[in-house]
């Protein structure tokens, strides 16, 4: 059995959804060696530093959005997510 681990950049701001998403990984087992980025500036130094797989990036960033670090992210993929609040009646 190959022993893959794939490297991923998180860009997320919200630190509770950085933790949900590391629990997430290591409570699963999923072969991720998974950094985590805060910011777009954060986001531009890991990808200036290494190289990933991939990268998940929230859109809405504090100093930008996700689309701010498509020119750093060259030849990696990148999923753009974004949570959508929705108020209870």
């Amino acid at each position: 059995m190959e022993n893959t681990r794939y490297k991923i950049l998180l860009i997320e701001d919200n630190e509770l959804d950085q933790m949900a998403f590391k629990r997430f990984v290591d409570d699963n087992a999923i072969p991720y060696d998974c950094a985590i980025a805060g910011s777009v500036s954060e986001a531009r130094d890991a990808l200036d530093c290494d190289r990933f797989n991939i990268i998940i990036a929230d859109h809405s960033l504090g100093d930008g959005t996700a689309f701010d670090i498509l020119a750093s992210a060259k030849d990696t993929p990148i999923i753009v997510v974004t949570g959508a609040m929705r108020k209870q009646p």
